[in-house]
């Protein structure tokens, strides 16, 4: 490589050729010592030589201008054949022009030829761009080079294309380089491409000194490279949302200064490419400089260093000057076979492979970061198995919240802040853990149901936190130089049935001040050192005095200092009795009462405080009994608030507990819960009298678990729900209310009866449950074998995980045909199943149903088939449609929460239109099916929106909204052919992205 002062770089020559063998230099006799020149006489003797006379003196002179002539003339002679050399040189490489042909040496092997147009390089050797290439080409590649060892230099000349300027294909490449390896490119400019620089999956190639701009896509392209350089190029003016510069798959890449410039959306893009090294780029006027997929931006993953940039978006191992968002690990979606940090989105059974070090995946300049949880399992039915694997420095190492069958085996935690997290989970298993160095080991919030077998604790703070859990059978706890081996607080039904807790610094099982005395905890066949838990005493040997004593109230007053604190008199205020003033405070009333003068104020009130736990409570005659404002970690158990205007009022208050409350005699509500989240609501009643207005009211509220609640005897609603979203919803109970349910269309995901069913009698806008009577059968399902009506008075919980109706061979023979109307109201399939199956009928009518939980809620394959104004959620697939020749029409349906939302196969003159999807993972899906309609339809998918393939063609798409993370339309094979017979583009069709759809051509501007 040598040094090329006209472009700031350097160019890769030609290897040098060795002198052939037989005219290597021959080395001179008398063992390499200098011999006189031939002619010339030696010097002068130093002593005894000839006699100093006029003859002597005149030889000399002669013999000295001699010399200096000889010299004049080596000097000259070396200067001549020096003009010869650099000569003939200049005429071989630049003046003589050899013909365009493939020359070899015997010497060397080695192939040179000059380009002067396009063409495919299959053989190694040294291809010079004879001068600039301008190629019309609208689809392929202009250089295509499929052989590896090869040096392609440009000479600074001109690759030039024209287009195509669209980012669909057909594609162009100025140039292509397959799965080769060692394939240099250098000194060229590249200029209007789809592609210009493109890798396919090549090993060890280089890219240097070249520039490319205006690129449809992107300007450099490594798509699963391995080993090769960008170096000293640049990248400007590309318009795709690829960038610059676009690394996706492969790794161990060097990309090392380069300028990447003025692109429409990215200057470097990493998506899925690892272990690469950047160094020294300018990245300059880009929106994004680097953006990072998930997979490719924590700090483990790639190398940066001495870079101009700006706005980083995701690449954590990048510092920019200003914009720099850290990768989320939370956005991961992890596979069954898991070998990173992320998500667990879908139930299964989860294997991991390796070892995980949060600290590989944080930017620590980024805070926000250092909380995320290294697995979040946010799904029910999980199974994750570590297989002795190690999770280390998380803030969460696994984290779950409001999960219901949750297990978690074969794992080592270390070096925590917190092992485990579990909030509200129910029925959980964790086995054969261990947890060394961690904060808080296993922490339990309002756990409910769960199993801890062979789990191990050593030299953590804390061991097994329990928090307000209940009902645990707990099997081999091993707990050993901890400071505690077990803490627990209002924690009740524990069962502690074999292990050993001993040689901890503080305790050995420790109780909060809420339990000291609890009788429902059992300490059985398990060694135990100390412990402040009476209830653990004597299986524990040693009984240690609790720490903190209670202070005694005997007057209202304001709490100012954290500590237990407890009633000694019953209470009676003046507008409020007791508030709240400092966190970490419990007050257990033991039984007295607080009452009021005036029924005005707040019996307990507190703002802006943490845990803080109140329990055993009566309160009668205040404004509102206790009333929580911006607080969490709040626990309020077995209260009683009576005669008052509103029972408890929860006001932005998170990760809280309200369990076995009751409000009673009120005039407004009994409970009001207002923008509360992640906390649990359970097993509270709301009795109301004449004149009571509501039970409970849930407003801006989400991600809480509201169950085993009860409300009756209120004027207006039993169950209130504003607004709130996300709650998992079950096993409560309205009756006797003016209408048990009340929903507002702002109230979504809300989940219900998975773990139980919520009983009433009358809803409003409440479709994510079934509201019938206790024990009540519902609607029985039956075979449709002729025309028949169905009309639905009531909700109905379908539990078989089978078909309800089957319909078929019926006909037209009866004005109507069939006709399934659920009059608005909602069957929940707790098992799955089909809701109705059409098999060879006709003129079949669905209408009004709010299905929710079948694994495919309508499948049909009838003719003439109507499905009407219909809500599906939690589907498989909502609709399934095949076989149909004329006839069906699929209109103005939701569909909330599915894999796939309608399903065509082989349909054709059928209509589906004005329906409405969002949150399925592919929305519209057609396979083999022509002469459709498809008008009017909203899709928002997180896969893609509408697919059409299996040569689905003559579809008229009409005012149709497609959008999906992956593709927004998508067509596959000749679906997506512009030539006859092709879909047709009716227009004000939209799309987030078109992939491979020629045929969208009125709608193009939406469509790209």
């Amino acid at each position: 490589m040598a040094d090329n002062p006209s472009n700031g770089g350097t160019q890769q020559q030609p290897p040098s050729v060795p002198p052939a063998q037989g005219n290597r230099p021959q080395q001179q006799p008398g063992g390499g010592g200098q011999q006189p020149a031939q002619g010339m006489m030696p010097g002068p003797p130093q002593a005894g030589g000839w006699p100093a006379d006029k003859e002597a003196q005149q030889i000399d002179k002669i013999v000295t201008q001699r010399r200096k002539q000889a010299a004049r003339m080596r000097i000259m002679a070396a200067l001549i054949g020096l003009i010869i050399v650099v000569g003939i040189a200049y005429y071989a490489l630049v003046v003589y022009k050899p013909p365009v042909t493939t020359t070899s040496t015997t010497t060397r092997g080695i192939n040179t030829e000059y380009l002067a147009s396009c063409g495919t390089i299959s053989q190694p050797g040294l291809y010079y761009l004879s001068g600039d290439i301008s190629t019309q080409i609208s689809n392929g590649t202009c250089i295509d080079i499929e052989s590896s060892n090869v040096w392609l230099i440009g000479g600074q000349h001109v690759l030039q294309g024209n287009g195509p300027f669209v980012q669909v294909p057909p594609y162009t490449y100025a140039i292509k380089v397959g799965p080769y390896s060692n394939v240099s490119i250098g000194a060229l400019n590249i200029t209007k491409f789809s592609y210009g620089i493109y890798l396919d999956g090549s090993r060890g190639d280089t890219i240097k000194n070249v520039t490319v701009r205006n690129s449809t896509i992107t300007g450099i392209y490594l798509r699963n490279a391995w080993n090769s350089s960008v170096i000293l190029s640049k990248s400007e003016q590309a318009q795709g949302q690829s960038g610059g510069i676009y690394l996706q798959g492969g790794g161990n890449n060097t990309i090392l200064n380069n300028t990447v410039e003025y692109n429409t959306a990215y200057g470097i893009r990493i998506n899925g490419s690892t272990g690469n090294r950047f160094a020294r780029e300018d990245l300059i006027a880009n929106p994004v400089d680097f953006y990072c997929d998930a997979a490719s931006g924590f700090v483990s993953q790639n190398r940066y260093g001495l870079s101009t940039c700006y706005v980083n978006n995701g690449c954590s191992f990048v510092q920019c000057s200003t914009t720099n968002n850290a990768s989320n690990v939370s956005s991961i979606q992890l596979q069954l076979s898991l070998n990173g940090c992320g998500s667990i989105t879908v139930p299964g059974s989860y294997s991991l492979g390796r070892n995980l070090n949060m600290l590989d995946y944080i930017n620590r300049s980024q805070k926000s970061s250092e909380t995320m949880p290294c697995i979040n399992v946010a799904a029910q039915n999980v199974r994750l198995d570590c297989n002795g694997h190690t999770i280390s420095n998380a803030a969460y190492g696994i984290y779950s919240i409001s999960r219901y069958n949750v297990t978690v085996t074969n794992c080592r935690l270390n070096n925590n802040t917190y092992g485990m997290f579990f909030a509200n989970p129910l029925q959980f298993s964790i086995s054969n853990d261990t947890f060394t160095n961690n904060t808080y080991s296993l922490y339990e919030y309002n756990a409910t149901q769960g199993n801890l077998t062979n789990v191990t604790f050593l030299g953590n703070k804390y061991g097994a936190y329990f928090n307000g859990s209940q009902l645990y059978r707990i099997r081999g706890y091993q707990a050993h130089n901890n400071q505690y081996g077990a803490f627990s607080d209002r924690s009740n039904e524990l069962n502690f049935m074999s292990g050993n807790v001993t040689s901890n610094t503080k305790a050995d099982f420790y109780c909060s001040t809420n339990e000291y005395n609890y009788t429902t905890n059992n300490f059985n066949g398990i060694g135990c050192g100390s412990t402040d838990c009476k209830w653990a005493y004597p299986q524990c040997r040693t009984y240690i005095l609790p720490p903190l004593q209670f202070f005694p109230l005997n007057t209202c007053t304001n709490i100012v200092s954290p500590g237990a604190y407890a009633l000694t008199a019953n209470l009676v205020g003046q507008n409020g009795c007791l508030v709240i003033k400092s966190s970490n405070v419990t007050i257990n009333c033991r039984g007295f009462s607080i009452d009021s003068k005036s029924s005005t104020g707040s019996a307990i009130l507190m703002q802006n405080m943490s845990a803080v736990g109140i329990s055993n409570c009566p309160i009668f005659t205040f404004n509102v009994g206790v009333n929580v404002i911006n607080s969490r970690d709040i626990n309020i158990t077995n209260v009683t608030s009576s005669k008052a205007n509103t029972g408890f009022w929860l006001y932005n208050t998170a990760y809280s507990s309200f369990v076995n409350d009751s409000a009673l005699n009120y005039s407004q509500t009994g409970f009001t819960l207002s923008g509360i989240s992640y906390s649990n609501v359970s097993r509270d009643v709301s009795n109301a009298t004449t004149g009571s207005l509501n039970g409970f009211i849930f407003k801006n509220s989400k991600n809480n678990t509201i169950s085993f609640n009860y409300a009756y005897l209120n004027t207006v609603y039993g169950f209130v729900f504003n607004a709130s979203r996300n709650n998992t919803i079950f096993n409560n109970s309205a009756t006797t209310n003016a209408k048990d349910y009340y929903c507002t269309n702002g109230s979504t995901g809300l989940n219900a009866e998975k773990n139980g069913i919520n009983y009433g009698v009358s809803k409003v806008n409440c479709y994510w449950l079934v509201a019938q009577r206790k024990l009540g059968l519902g609607q029985q399902c039956f075979p449709i074998t002729t025309p028949t009506l169905i009309s639905m008075s009531q909700d109905l919980a379908y539990t078989f995980n089978q078909t309800c109706f089957n319909s078929y061979n019926t006909s037209t023979s009866i004005p109507g045909g069939t006709v399934i109307n659920c009059n608005g109201h909602t069957i929940v399939a707790t098992n799955g199943g089909t809701f109705l199956n059409i098999e060879n009928g006709t003129n079949i009518k669905i209408q009004n149903c709010y299905l929710k939980g079948f694994t495919t809620p309508i499948v049909t394959s009838g003719q003439e088939t109507l499905i009407l104004n219909n809500t599906f959620s939690n589907a498989s697939t909502a609709i399934t449609a095949s076989h149909s020749t004329f006839g069906t029409l699929i209109y103005n349906n939701t569909i909330l929460s599915a894999g796939t939302g309608i399903l065509l196969k082989n349909m054709s003159n059928d209509n589906i239109n004005y329906n409405r999807m969002t949150n399925v993972t592919n929305g519209i899906t057609v396979k083999g099916s022509d002469y459709n309609n498809i008008n009017g339809d909203t899709v928002s998918a997180t896969g893609t929106g509408i697919s059409l393939m299996g040569g689905s063609v003559v579809n008229n798409f009409n005012g149709t909204a497609a959008n999906g993370a992956v593709h927004g339309l998508a067509c596959y094979g000749t679906s997506g052919y512009s030539s006859a017979p092709h879909n047709f583009d009716k227009g004000q069709n939209s799309c987030s992205s078109n992939f491979q759809c020629a045929w969208i051509s009125v709608s193009s501007s939406q469509c790209h």
